[in-house]
């Protein structure tokens, strides 16, 4: 890391309360399992970064990991021997055998500090390998640090979640986002009013959108083909549709994943009216309320909801496994349909 670069929680710009919840961990002993969430490009993986390199570091202080002492540069190097990050393979899962043999490691005691960490995905968790850790996550040796991070804790099993301390990452500020954007090193300012005013607060979002100006027309219509979604005739939907979404697949994945992204976004804007919230962060609120009117009609609409999240993020898989595109197009649309239709 440069010096002229901020220092540990620093490097998370925005999200007061979030590192607030961070710090005090920090200087809590014993075992723990925190679970941090938001939308992708909210920032969450670089926050367990953050947060598990503190827990390793030789000095930390309240502002996170000191970044000089040997754990912090075996960590920056991927090299140091108490921290584990669990990956997904090919088929966009973590190994239920990879789980399995992470935990058998757990009571060797930390080779370098008093800590071991272990980060994981839980978006790349299956059902066998969130069971596969319950033991663990309910009696880990006192020197274990769990972070898991996931879109929603809606998308791990309640076993899992209910043993989690839950910290939601939520989206910026326009200055926050403008921030994040020089940090990078977007000088043009032009550049920057634009994708703040296309992120939705999403920092992710906006470093991706400093080089696509198509973002603005691919976001119009992933708002058309999602809002349409409860009442769209079938036969247009696996026709037209799906052939607007193959199209996109076609021009590259990233665009396809960029539209299911503006997807996810109104799926959990409209969780949170359904709850009876403001979704502040929402851009889309009016087309919101008559989506959410329509969802309304029919009984378990928050259920139904979460359904079409993991559905989403089941798609997300298949075509990262390189599944049919045809077939995950056609499964995706028709499962939101059973969920949404009116």
């Amino acid at each position: 890391m440069k010096k002229s670069e901020p220092r540990g929680f620093a490097r998370l710009i925005g999200q007061d309360e979030a590192k607030a919840r961070l710090k005090e961990a920090l200087e809590k002993p014993g075992a723990s399992f925190h679970l941090l969430t938001g939308p992708a490009g909210s920032g969450k993986r670089l926050a367990a970064k953050l947060f598990a390199k503190a827990l390793l570091c030789e000095r930390p202080d309240s502002d996170g990991a000191c970044d000089v002492c040997r754990s912090c540069q075996l960590f920056d190097a991927g090299t140091h021997v108490d921290y584990r990050e669990l990956v997904s393979d090919n088929k966009g899962l973590i190994p239920t055998a990879d789980v399995r043999e992470a935990i058998a490691d757990l009571h060797t005691a930390p080779r370098l500090g008093d800590r071991q960490v272990i980060s994981i995905d839980g978006e790349q968790l299956n059902e066998q390998g969130q069971n596969a850790l319950l033991k663990s996550l309910e009696t880990p040796p006192s020197f274990v640090a769990f972070i898991m991070t996931a879109a929603s804790e809606q998308m791990l099993l309640p076993t899992v979640r209910s043993r989690a301390v839950k910290i939601r990452l939520t989206n910026r500020t326009s200055e926050e986002l403008d921030a994040i954007l020089l940090l990078h090193g977007v000088r043009d300012v032009t550049e920057r009013e634009r994708a703040v005013a296309y992120a939705d607060g999403n920092p992710g979002r906006a470093l991706t959108l400093v080089a696509d100006e198509a973002y603005p027309e691919l976001r119009e219509t992933a708002l058309q083909l999602f809002f349409r979604l409860p009442t769209r005739r079938l036969a247009d939907l696996l026709t037209e549709d799906a052939g607007i979404l193959k199209r996109y697949k076609d021009a590259g994945g990233s665009r396809l994943f960029a539209l299911i992204e503006v997807w996810g976004e109104q799926i959990r804007d409209a969780l949170v009216m359904i709850s009876g919230k403001d979704p502040r962060d929402s851009t889309e609120n009016e087309r919101l309320s008559h989506f959410v009117s329509d969802v309304l009609k029919r009984e378990d609409a928050a259920l139904r909801l979460a359904r079409c999240q993991t559905a989403l993020i089941e798609m997300k898989r298949a075509l990262g496994a390189h599944g049919s595109v045809d077939t995950v197009l056609a499964h995706t649309l028709l499962t939101l349909r059973k969920e949404l239709h009116v």
